[in-house]
């Protein structure tokens, strides 16, 4: 990973429509932060770290890195669209019923050919407990997150 003199990070909030599958969606908000390097030189890889928190109450206790979940990230930059898979996203302590759902760890690589500006958007992702997966649709909200020059 390339040597970086700071990161850029921010935190935006999502309107979602979360469901179990067979269930009806219900609505809410997740807070999604996308940590990114300052800059760095096209062709280098560099990490973007990710962490989602949720405004939902959770309806029961979950133990540490019982719940999961993977995120799309759109990156828009240098004339490129590309979608990046955030993979890692656990929670690193227990929950209590009633908390709020934080998950960190998040991790993709972010590998540019290009010079320019590169904003970061975070997007639709799947959180899974022990019981079932939880689909989560973006509806409103949605916003760069992040960016990074690429020079």
């Amino acid at each position: 990973m390339p040597e970086t003199h700071g990161t850029d990070n921010g935190s935006v909030g999502l309107e979602v429509a979360c469901a179990i599958p067979g269930e009806e969606p219900q609505h809410s908000v997740n807070y999604i932060t996308v940590t990114t390097p300052d800059a760095l030189a096209a062709g280098e890889k560099a990490e973007v770290r990710v962490t989602l928190r949720s405004k939902a109450a959770t309806p029961r206790n979950l133990a540490a890195r019982e719940v999961t979940a993977e995120l799309k990230l759109t990156v828009e930059g240098a004339g490129e669209t590309t979608v990046l898979t955030v993979t890692g996203l656990t929670n690193p302590q227990d929950i209590p019923l009633g908390g709020q759902v934080l998950l960190e760890s998040g991790t993709a690589t972010f590998s540019p050919s290009r010079a320019g500006t590169y904003a970061f958007t975070p997007g639709d992702h799947v959180v899974v407990t022990s019981d079932h997966p939880v689909d989560c649709t973006v509806t409103g909200g949605s916003a760069v997150a992040a960016r990074t020059e690429v020079r």
